[in-house]
Formats: structure tokens, C-alpha cells, sequence
């Protein structure tokens, strides 16, 4: 896909203002969006720590070098040019109020390809049949799988922050994310519960009829309520 791009569309890589050394192997292999639930989630996870970033307006001191780490794998998940992503690398850490320096980007965009094949063939083998998915730790799986807890850790990510992420969420952020979740389900389009929303309909009744001229104990006999409740809902 790459070499048509660059044959046929004259397409050249974008560089940038920080000439490092250059990666002249271009890796041609391309995954494919058959990648459900692995590929996505490292595409949120590196939008996540963007997001993290523009909270923190860039201010990564402290956590700068396990942002580049994981911003490099996620995005080269997807991104199979190694130029292009070392590019992308350096705008990223170029934004910082402190940048890593050239030697420390380099290191961390040489560990980067092995680890992301690993991944490729880790996905290539589970579709294939050839293997079968780890569901339990991530020791086992190919490529770089940080856990939750692990990341919000190492980045030192907030609970407040947490509110504007996707994927990077702690315990306590999923299970208010659930509960919320649930209660909006148990809500209609006009934000109503169905007790609510019963209630709203017999008062819509009873009052079209009170204006027809029927008497309340005629509307209690045919909407076979109470003269009561017939009074209640009037009052509301």
C-alpha cells in the first residue's frame, strides 16, 4: 500500500523542524482492519494519552519517557512506515515544556519494531487458528499490554483526568461510568423512568377527560382507578 502510495500518488513522508537520523528500511507490512478489539483499543489508548497531554498542557516532566514509549507502540500499531511514525515520535515529544532529548527518542523508537511485530504475529496467529488468545495476565501475550493499573501509575494519572479518557480508566472511574450507564438506560427519551412516564400519561388522561365533562368518578370507573388516585394526579 505504501510503495503504490509512493509510486503512483508521488506521496513522501512529512518531516519535521528535529532532523534525527533517519530510518531508511521501510517496513511494508500493513494490518489489517480485521484487528477488532486489540487494534482499536491501542488506537484509544494512544488518543487517551493525547488527551492526557492537552489536560496537562504538555507539561510530561517526570513522565516523559513512558509517554514516548507508548505513544511509539500504539501508534506504530497502525502506522507501518517507520518514518512516518519516527516523525510523528518527534512532534510528539517536541510538544512537551521539556523534551526528551535526540539520544532518548532514538532509544526508545529502536525497542519499538520488534515489539510491535511480536503483536502482529501474536493477532495473525490467534485469527489464524494457530493460537489462542491469553485471557488471563498479559505475560503470555506478544508485544508491549499494559494493565489499567499499571499505566495510570506510571503516568500518574488523576481520577479528574481519568473523566476524559476512553480506555485509561481506574476501578473506581468504571463502576461509576456502569452506574451512570444504567441509570441513563432506565430512562427514556424525555429523561423519565417508566413509573414516571406512566404517571406523566395518566395525568395527560384524566385531565383530557376532566375537560370532555366527565366526572371523576366516571374517569376512576373507565381508567379502573381509585376516585383517589384520580384526585392525586390532579393535584400534581
Amino acid at each position: 500500500m505504501y510503495e503504490l502510495r509512493e509510486e503512483y500518488l508521488n506521496y513522501k513522508p512529512r518531516t519535521h523542524q528535529l532532523q534525527m537520523q533517519q530510518v531508511k528500511k521501510i517496513d511494508t507490512k500493513v494490518i489489517s482492519n480485521r484487528f477488532f478489539n486489540s487494534y482499536s483499543l491501542h488506537m484509544e489508548r494512544a488518543n487517551d494519552l493525547e488527551t492526557l497531554c492537552r489536560l496537562r498542557e504538555y507539561n510530561m516532566t517526570g513522565y516523559r519517557n513512558m509517554a514516548v514509549h507508548c505513544y511509539a507502540y500504539w501508534k506504530g500499531i497502525y502506522i507501518r512506515d517507520n518514518y512516518e511514525l519516527e516523525n510523528m515520535v518527534i512532534e510528539f515529544n517536541n510538544a512537551f515544556t521539556e523534551p526528551l532529548n535526540e539520544t532518548e527518542v532514538q532509544a526508545v523508537l529502536r525497542c519499538i519494531p520488534k515489539a510491535i511485530d511480536k503483536f502482529i504475529a501474536y493477532e495473525q496467529g490467534i485469527r489464524s487458528g494457530e493460537r489462542k488468545r491469553v485471557s488471563k495476565g498479559m505475560r503470555d501475550k506478544e508485544g508491549y499490554w499494559y494493565k489499567n493499573e499499571t499505566l495510570i501509575d506510571r503516568l500518574g494519572i488523576t481520577s479528574k483526568e481519568q473523566r476524559h479518557m476512553k480506555t485509561i480508566i481506574g476501578i473506581d472511574e468504571k463502576y461509576d461510568r456502569n452506574n451512570k450507564r444504567r441509570r441513563d438506560e432506565r430512562r427514556n427519551e424525555n429523561g423519565l423512568t417508566k413509573k414516571q412516564q406512566e404517571l406523566l400519561d395518566l395525568k395527560n388522561k384524566v385531565e383530557s377527560m376532566k375537560e370532555q365533562g366527565h366526572s371523576l368518578r366516571t374517569i376512576a370507573k373507565d381508567l379502573s382507578i381509585s376516585l383517589g388516585k384520580v384526585q392525586r394526579v390532579l393535584k400534581k
